[in-house]
C-alpha cells in the first residue's frame, strides 16, 4: 500500500522523489535542480570546480552520490552539510570542470537496501537517462533578459503614428493582388495586401504607456522593407520599410527606448530562411539593375537560392513562390548574413545600429527540402552566426522559433532561448483550453494538472539553466490564436471561430494563464493588445489592431490593471527571477496546482495557487517543503478567490472557481 500511494504521489508532484523509505508510511521527499540555488557556479568554468546539491527528508537517505557523464562515467561523493532545517538534509558533492564539453548528471540515493537515482523527471529506481540534468561550461545567455518583461509589436497594426507614410490605393500588387490601407483602424484584417498604417512613429509615441505597463524589451516583428503587411518577404535587410519610417526614425526609436531611468531593449526579427520574390539577389520580376538568382545563372547571388531546375521550379518556403529559400551551402551568403564579422547583416545591426537582439525565424528550416538534397549542418550555420553576434555584443539575445524540443539549438554554443511553445505556451493552452497553442490539436484523453506539472517540470530539466532562465513565454504570438479567443475551447476550424465577437470566450481562464506566466521561470512575453483584451483566431484574424478605446471597455481596463500588477509583483520579488520551481500539489481530481518559486538564501519564498476546475475546492498544502521553519510567515500580493491561513506548517483555506493566489512566505520569527 505504501509503495502504491508513493507512485500515485510521484504522478502528482514530479519534481520531488517520493517512495516508501524505511518505514512503513513515511514519504521520501527529495528536490534539486540546475538553478544557483543547486548549482554553482551556475555557468561552470573550465578548470575549476563546480558544486552540485540536493535537498532530501531530514535523516532518511544514509549516502548520496553524483553519477556524471563526460565522455565516461564518473561518480563523486556528496556529503551532508550543516543546515539548520528541521526537515531537510542538505549534500553537496565538488565536480573538477577539464573542458567545455557538455556533461549529464543524476543523484544517486542509498534508502536502507534500496537505491534510487533522481533527475529532472523525479525519482525511480535505477534505469533510463532521460532528464539527465545538463552542464554547459562556459555557456551565459545576457543577464538582462531573465529580469525583463518582453512585449511583441506586430508593427502595422499597433498605432498609426504617421499617416502620411501609409500605403497609397493599389501603390503596388503583391502575390497578383492590389494592396490597400483599411479606411477604418477598427476594421477587421483578411490576408497579405490590407494595411492599417502601424508604424515607428506610432511605436514611439506609445514609449510612455509601455514603461508605466512595466515593459523592458521590445519584440517587434520584421520591420525591414517588404511588400506584405507581415514583413516576412524581406527585399532589403539594410533599410526599414518606408511604410514604417525610415532608418534614421528607428534610431530615434531606439535612443527613446535605451535612454532614461527605465532603459528598454529592443530586439529585431531575422529572417534569413527565405527573401522575398523582388530582394535583388533574386529580383525575379526584373525590378533591379543587377541580374538576379532568377534572371541568370550569371549572377553574382546564383547560388544563393536553391534551384531544382532553374529558373522556374526553386524551394521556397511552404510552397509560397514569393517567397524564395536561401542557400547557405553558398560561402557568399554566409559572409553577406553572418560569417563576415560586424560587416555582415547580423553583426552590423548590433555593433553599429545598436539593436539588442535577433529573434530568428523559423531557424530550423534553414536549407531543408522533402528530398534533403540541399540539407547541410544547421548547427554549424548557427554556431558561426553565434560567434558574429557575441563579439558583436556579448549581451546581445540570440532567440529562436522553435515549436518542439529544442535541444539541438541550446547546447552552449547555438541560441541563447527559444520561444517557449514547447515548454510553456503548449502545456499552457492544453490544461486550460483543451487544445495545444495552435488550437487544432485537441487534447483526446484526460489532461489534468498532474500531467501539466509534470510537463512544466520536465521542459525545465530539458536545457542548460542559462537558457531555462532566458526563455520567452507568451500567451498568444502572431504564430496562433489569441489565448482569449482559444478560450471558447471550439477548434480552429469552427465557423465561428474567427467571429468579432464571442460570448463563449472566458476571461476567468486567461486570468489564470496570465498569474502562470507572470510567475514562471523565463521571461514574459504579452503580445500587444492581450493587455487589454483584444481577440482574435487564426492568422490574420489574431492580428488585429491595438484597441486604443480601451479604456471605456471595463473588461479592457480589468485586464490591464491585472497585467500592470502582476508585472509590478514579479518586478519586485526577485525570487521569481532565479528562483527553483517546486510543486506543491498538483491535484488531478481537485484540479489544484500550487507551487513555490524558491530562493538560496531563504529570505523570501512565493507560493502560487491556481485552482483550474470550475468547482469550489477545500486545500491543505505541505508548507515545510518551503523549509522555513514550522511557522512561516505569510503576506498576500495577489489573491483573487481564495480564502487560505496558514496553521503551523500547513496552508489550508477554500477556493472559489478559477482562484488564484501568490503569497510572499518568510521564514519563521526566532
Amino acid at each position: 500500500m505504501a509503495q502504491l500511494l508513493a507512485v500515485l504521489i510521484l504522478v502528482l508532484t514530479p519534481w520531488f522523489l517520493l517512495a516508501a523509505p524505511q518505514q512503513e508510511g513515511e514519504l521520501l521527499d527529495v528536490f534539486s535542480d540546475t538553478s544557483p540555488n543547486y548549482v554553482q557556479p551556475v555557468t561552470p568554468v573550465v578548470g575549476k570546480d563546480v558544486a552540485l546539491s540536493i535537498r532530501t527528508s531530514k535523516g532518511q537517505v544514509e549516502r548520496v552520490r553524483i553519477r556524471v557523464w563526460d565522455k565516461t562515467e564518473r561518480f563523486i561523493e556528496a556529503v551532508r552539510v550543516e543546515h539548520e532545517s528541521a526537515f531537510y538534509d542538505y549534500w553537496v558533492g565538488t565536480y573538477r570542470i577539464t573542458d567545455d564539453q557538455r556533461r549529464w548528471y543524476r543523484f544517486l540515493l542509498t534508502v536502507g537496501e534500496k537505491q534510487y537515482q533522481f533527475n529532472s523527471r523525479g525519482l525511480a529506481e535505477f534505469g533510463s537517462t532521460e532528464g539527465d540534468f545538463i552542464l554547459a561550461p562556459g555557456f551565459s545567455t545576457p543577464a538582462w533578459v531573465p529580469k525583463s518583461v518582453f512585449y511583441q509589436i506586430f508593427p502595422d497594426r499597433f498605432r498609426d503614428g504617421d499617416p502620411s507614410n501609409n500605403v497609397a490605393e493599389d501603390e503596388y500588387v503583391y502575390g497578383e493582388q492590389k494592396v490597400y490601407t483599411h479606411a477604418g483602424w477598427t476594421e477587421l484584417p483578411e490576408y497579405q495586401v490590407d494595411f492599417f498604417g502601424g508604424d515607428l512613429a506610432g511605436i514611439e509615441q506609445q514609449v510612455p504607456y509601455l514603461r508605466d505597463l512595466g515593459i523592458d524589451a521590445l519584440y517587434l516583428n520584421p520591420v525591414f522593407e517588404s511588400r506584405s503587411n507581415h514583413k516576412y518577404d524581406t527585399l532589403d535587410y539594410d533599410r526599414i520599410d518606408p511604410h514604417f519610417g525610415t532608418n534614421a526614425q528607428f534610431t530615434g526609436l531606439m535612443t527613446s527606448l535605451h535612454k532614461g531611468p527605465k532603459p528598454m531593449r529592443i530586439v529585431l526579427d531575422a529572417v534569413f530562411n527565405h527573401t522575398g520574390e523582388t530582394h535583388r539577389w533574386f529580383d525575379r520580376h526584373g525590378e533591379h539593375a543587377e541580374l538576379g538568382a532568377f534572371e541568370s545563372k550569371e549572377s553574382p547571388f546564383a547560388s544563393f537560392y536553391l534551384f531544382r531546375s532553374w529558373p522556374d521550379d526553386y524551394l521556397c518556403w511552404w510552397g509560397y513562390k514569393t517567397l524564395p529559400k536561401l542557400n547557405f551551402d553558398a560561402p557568399a551568403l554566409r559572409a553577406e548574413v553572418f560569417g563576415n564579422g560586424n560587416s555582415s547583416i547580423m553583426g552590423r545591426w548590433i555593433a553599429e545600429r545598436g539593436i539588442d537582439g535577433w529573434r530568428l525565424d523559423v531557424p530550423n528550416d534553414l536549407n531543408t527540402d522533402p528530398d534533403h538534397t540541399f540539407a547541410i549542418d544547421n548547427h554549424e550555420l548557427w554556431r558561426q552566426a553565434r560567434a558574429t553576434v557575441k563579439k558583436a555584443n556579448p549581451e546581445a539575445l540570440i532567440t529562436g522559433e522553435i515549436w518542439t524540443d529544442g535541444s539541438p539549438w541550446l547546447q552552449g554554443d547555438q541560441f541563447d532561448s527559444l520561444m517557449n511553445y514547447h515548454g510553456f505556451t503548449h502545456p499552457v493552452s492544453r490544461i486550460l483550453n483543451g487544445f495545444d497553442c495552435t488550437q487544432e490539436n485537441e487534447v483526446k484523453s484526460a489532461y489534468g494538472v498532474d500531467d501539466f506539472a509534470l510537463a512544466l517540470t520536465v521542459a525545465l530539466g530539458r536545457y542548460p539553466y542559462p537558457a531555462v532562465a532566458a526563455m520567452l513565454n507568451s500567451l498568444s504570438t502572431h504564430d496562433i490564436p489569441r489565448f482569449l479567443r482559444r478560450t471558447t475551447k471550439l477548434n480552429r476550424w469552427h465557423k465561428t471561430f474567427n467571429s468579432r465577437y464571442l460570448k463563449t470566450e472566458r476571461p476567468e481562464l486567461f486570468r489564470l494563464a496570465l498569474v502562470l506566466q507572470m510567475t514562471f521561470v523565463g521571461a514574459p512575453m504579452v503580445y500587444y493588445g492581450d493587455e487589454v483584451g483584444v481577440t482574435g483566431g487564426v492568422d490574420p484574424d489574431n492580428r488585429r489592431t491595438f484597441d486604443w478605446n480601451w479604456k471605456t471597455n471595463a473588461q479592457a481596463i480589468e485586464f490591464h490593471t491585472l497585467h500592470k500588477e502582476l508585472i509590478a509583483l514579479r518586478k519586485s520579488h526577485p525570487v521569481l527571477v532565479h528562483g527553483s520551481f517546486v510543486v506543491l500539489a498538483a491535484e488531478r481530481s481537485s484540479g489544484v496546482l500550487a507551487y513555490t518559486r524558491a530562493s538560496a538564501d531563504q529570505e523570501e519564498q512565493l507560493v502560487v495557487v491556481l485552482n483550474t476546475s470550475s468547482k469550489h475546492q477545500e486545500v491543505r498544502l505541505p508548507l515545510h517543503r518551503l523549509d522555513l521553519g514550522t511557522a512561516p510567515r505569510l503576506q498576500p500580493l495577489h489573491v483573487r478567490g481564495a480564502e487560505l491561513n496558514s496553521e503551523g506548517t500547513v496552508l489550508v483555506g477554500s477556493l472559489a472557481p478559477h482562484a488564484t493566489a501568490v503569497y510572499s512566505v518568510r521564514p519563521t520569527l526566532p
